[in-house]
């Protein structure tokens, strides 16, 4: 048991939704279990799995008091992220998968370092992808390429979404954990298709004033690999229902 941990006032917290990756689950928990930065939360939302997911994160909260686990009905990614930042103490924040991963044990160490350092709202790091070669090519393709600082929350909606179009994906960056909860009025009950990171990535930018892109390390392992089949079509018609 951490127990140096439950003493502590957060300094970051670590969003993690959760939904039927047991097969990865481990992996990932395990990647912040061995986390050496105490002053860390771990928010782990059970977005009503139905595999060993919710067994694997009780689990892991038993071994460590970082971890704080939030069992859920299945509400879907945006809702169960919505859950994780209303329950968030950190003064920043960072979002993780429970399919993917952090590589080494330093990560959370380094990300308050650099957030700290910057002094910006948002800081992007850079990521490695875990997949063939065509699908790591396709994806940093997507997220692009890009370094410097931008200003003003204008500015920062053109640079993802108009100028430059970097990807918008939400796991690689750092956040002050105060702009995410000020997008939490403009997050509705509904269980979107698809561009969840999209959609809240375009609300913290909205409340944003600077944001950094930086050449770092890789601070985060982002796993490629096809779902079955079976599992594609199930969700696509749930969610087709629940519009």
């Amino acid at each position: 048991m951490n127990e140096k941990a439950s003493f502590a006032t957060p300094v970051l917290s670590v969003l993690v939704v959760v939904h039927n990756v047991e097969n990865f689950l481990s992996e990932c928990l395990r990647s912040l279990h061995k986390q050496t930065y105490e002053q860390a939360e771990f928010i782990i939302v059970d977005d009503g799995s139905t595999d060993a997911s919710s067994d694997i994160c009780d689990k892991f909260s038993q071994l460590d008091s970082r971890f704080k686990v939030f069992h859920t009905d299945n509400f879907g990614t945006l809702l169960a992220r919505k859950r994780a930042i209303q329950e968030a103490q950190g003064e920043f924040s960072i979002f993780l998968d429970g399919d993917d991963f952090l590589p080494h044990p330093r990560v959370i160490e380094c990300e308050v370092e650099l957030i700290r350092s910057l002094r910006t709202d948002i800081v992007r790091f850079d990521i490695d992808v875990q997949g063939s070669k065509q699908q790591r090519n396709s994806f940093l393709n997507f997220r692009k390429e890009f370094y410097g600082t931008v200003y003003s929350p204008f500015n920062i909606v053109s640079t993802f979404f108009s100028e430059t179009s970097l990807g918008w994906v939400l796991w690689d960056k750092i956040y002050r954990t105060n702009l995410l909860k000020k997008t939490l009025p403009f997050i509705k009950k509904k269980f979107l298709v698809c561009a969840t990171d999209a959609y809240q990535l375009f609300l913290t930018c909205f409340f944003a004033s600077t944001f950094a892109s930086v050449k770092t390390e890789s601070l985060y392992i982002y796993r490629i690999y096809p779902p079955p089949m079976q599992t594609l079509v199930f969700n696509w018609w749930r969610r087709i229902v629940w519009l």
